[in-house]
This record gives C-alpha cells, sequence and structure tokens, in this order.
C-alpha cells in the first residue's frame, strides 16, 4: 500500500458506548471494526491530529504500531483521507414505481414518476461495481417494488454471469412463479426480505394503503417461498408500538422462518422526507457529526444511473456524478464527491438544506463524542 510521508487520524473514527458498560470503544467507520480503548494509544491518535511526517512517528512510537494503525486504517496518507472507500453493498434502483403506499414511505405522500433503467446503463453499472473488490452484494431495493421490473430476468441473468449476490427487498405481493424458478435456477439470492408490517388483514391495509386481493397474495407468496429453501427474512416496519402489537403474530404465522430472521425495522422519516406520524422532526445545527458508516460503505445509483450520497436521498439532492461520467474511481473521488463527504464528517460546513440535518442517525451520532483532542481521559 502507497502511503506518503505524513499521515493524519481517521476522520471516521468515532466513540460509542460499549453495549452492558459504561466503557468506551472506539469504532472506524470506514472499516466498521471496534477497538477497545484500553488497547488504543491515544496519544498517537491524537498527535496525528494534523499531518504528521511518517518517519518521525515511528522513531517516536515504534515502527510495529505506526504500521498497524496504518493497516487498520487508524492513521491514513494525508493526500488519501477523503478518497477512503470501503464499498460493500450497491443498491440499484432499476424501476421507480411501487403499488403500495405504506405509510412509513415517502411514496405515500409523493410517489416518482414511473420510470424503468434502461439495460444500457444497468450493464454499466455492474461492469464498473464488478471490479470494486470489497463488493459484497447488490439490492434492485429504493422506494419501489423491483418484481414490476420489465427487464427483471434479464437483469439477474447478469449478475449470475459476474457471481454478484442479490438481496431482494420486496413486499411479494407480485411475486410469480416464474420469479422464484428463475430466483432458484440462477443462485445469486444471498437473501430475500419482505416487507410486513403485519399480518392482520385490516392493519396490513391501513399501514400499505393496499386491499384485500393484495393482502391475499402477500400470504400466499411468502408461504410459496417458505417452501424453496431460500433465504427468506421479514421486515416489521412501524413506529415501536406498531411494532411491538404485529411482530408476534407474524413470528407466529410464520413459525417456519427463525425468530432471528423476522426482524423489527423502527421507522425512519427518511431525513425529513416524511411529513405525517411517523416524521421525527430532527434538524441538526452546526457541524456535522459525520457519524454514519453509510457513505463509506454503500453505493447508491438512482434509475437515471446517477450516485447518490444516501439511500435516504429520496429526493436526489447530493448527486456524485452519473456513472455514464467516467470511470467509478474518478466519480467517486471526484472534487464535487469529496466535498460531499467532507460535509458529512465534519470537515466542511454542510448546507442548511443538507439531508443529514434531518437524519435521526445523525442525531444519535451527536450523543458520542466525536473523536478529538480534548478527550484527555477516556
Amino acid at each position: 500500500m502507497r502511503i506518503s510521508k505524513q499521515v493524519v487520524t481517521s476522520k471516521y473514527l468515532v466513540f460509542l458506548k460499549n453495549i452492558g458498560c459504561e466503557d468506551l470503544i472506539l469504532q472506524n467507520l470506514l472499516t466498521t471494526k471496534n477497538f477497545d480503548l484500553q488497547k488504543i494509544n491515544i496519544n498517537l491518535l491524537r498527535e496525528c491530529l494534523n499531518p504528521t511526517d511518517l518517519d518521525i512517528l515511528k522513531g517516536k512510537y515504534g515502527e510495529k504500531i505506526v504500521d498497524d494503525y496504518i493497516a487498520e486504517k487508524l492513521l491514513l496518507d494525508q493526500e488519501l483521507v477523503w478518497e477512503q472507500l470501503n464499498i460493500k453493498q450497491v443498491q440499484i434502483e432499476i424501476n421507480s414505481d411501487c403499488n403500495l403506499k405504506c405509510r412509513f414511505c415517502p411514496v405515500s405522500l409523493e410517489p416518482k414518476p414511473k420510470r424503468v433503467m434502461s439495460m444500457e446503463i444497468f450493464q454499466e453499472i455492474i461492469k464498473k461495481v464488478s471490479t470494486i473488490k470489497t463488493l459484497e452484494n447488490v439490492t434492485f431495493s429504493s422506494f419501489n417494488e423491483p418484481l414490476f421490473d420489465p427487464y427483471f430476468k434479464e437483469r439477474i441473468e447478469i449478475l449470475s454471469s459476474k457471481g454478484i449476490k442479490l438481496r431482494l427487498m420486496t413486499n411479494a405481493s407480485y411475486l410469480l412463479d416464474e420469479h422464484v424458478n428463475l430466483l432458484k435456477k440462477s443462485k445469486v439470492i444471498d437473501f430475500i426480505k419482505i416487507n410486513l408490517p403485519s399480518v392482520d388483514k385490516h392493519e396490513y391495509i391501513r399501514l400499505t394503503g393496499s386491499d384485500s386481493l393484495t393482502y391475499q397474495k402477500v400470504i400466499h407468496n411468502i408461504n410459496k417461498l417458505i417452501s424453496t429453501g431460500l433465504e427468506i427474512r421479514i421486515a416489521v416496519n412501524g413506529t415501536k408500538k406498531e411494532i411491538q402489537n404485529n411482530i408476534k403474530e407474524i413470528c407466529e404465522t410464520f413459525h417456519q422462518i427463525p425468530i432471528d430472521k423476522i426482524i423489527s425495522q423502527n421507522t425512519l422519516d427518511r431525513a425529513g422526507s416524511i411529513k405525517n406520524e411517523y416524521h421525527q422532526n430532527v434538524n441538526i445545527e452546526g457541524q456535522l457529526s459525520g457519524w454514519c458508516f453509510r457513505p463509506l460503505t454503500w453505493l447508491v445509483f438512482t434509475v437515471k444511473g446517477d450516485i447518490v450520497l444516501c439511500a435516504n436521498d429520496y429526493y436526489e439532492k447530493h448527486i456524485y456524478g452519473n456513472i455514464l461520467d467516467g470511470e467509478i474511481t474518478d466519480i467517486l473521488n471526484s472534487e464535487r464527491a469529496k466535498n460531499i463527504r467532507k460535509q458529512v464528517y465534519g470537515e466542511m460546513n454542510a448546507g442548511n438544506d443538507f439531508i443529514c440535518r434531518n437524519c435521526i442517525y445523525m442525531k444519535r451520532g451527536a450523543l458520542f463524542r466525536r473523536f478529538n483532542p480534548l478527550i484527555n481521559n477516556v
């Protein structure tokens, strides 16, 4: 790994409370790895808050610890700090329409125009992201129902030819036998996650804005999927109270699915995009804390092939560029893209309409102390 003569403490380090105790741990958002503070040389990291000569650092602390911190990305090449990415998941909006109007989704309030991603753009995305060595899987989800995509079969075949795994997020209302056979044959599925907020018919209809026929199809199709042997997960969305009311009956109805695969998902307002009872009223002032791994580990493509900052960016406010603009590394390392990430991690002042200012994740992160030179007794 090339390293310049100067290194700096990573901009992507945060302190978190260890579960079950009062101890702080250090988390590297870039690698999503946690470190016991008792085993971390805080003085070394504090000294490198500003660019520090590598040879001097090794002379003072020893070559091994400095090399180890570089390998763990606790110390970064000061010239490449804002080019650091660890892309694991790619989200591709293959189509933009959905047949449900879930109350916890912005589609229920302001649906997007119906569009389908062209095969040209899709092939370009897959060609370029398949070169990312850290890639683990792709999804076809956004604020859509991917099974409506007219090119679904062709896209699955392309993933299969590249050996890329798919995490399929669906409401299961339009799951046909041909979909099931295709997914089994292709062997691309990592898992299928189904949006099912309730198995009570009336509550399901209320939460999803659907009807009795859709409800019946969903229940039938989930049972059909269970019989395939594919890994199935259920996402139970809603407020804390709604989830408490619904999740037990879901677990009982689909007892064949392991209980740890039925996942409660406290609803987010998508960085302020949902203006109803799910609105979380977040408005962060001042410099952002940067407490988020998603801009470092996810790539999010819109139906037009634009790369946006975050999956919660419903209105596509913060665009790095388009997949047709050039090589993926050039787009992600452009000044435009780096400046967007600098706003997330507090290097630059974020605009008043920057979506992270309205995100509950960023608000929670602000409760933890960011690594800074004022921390003396940790």
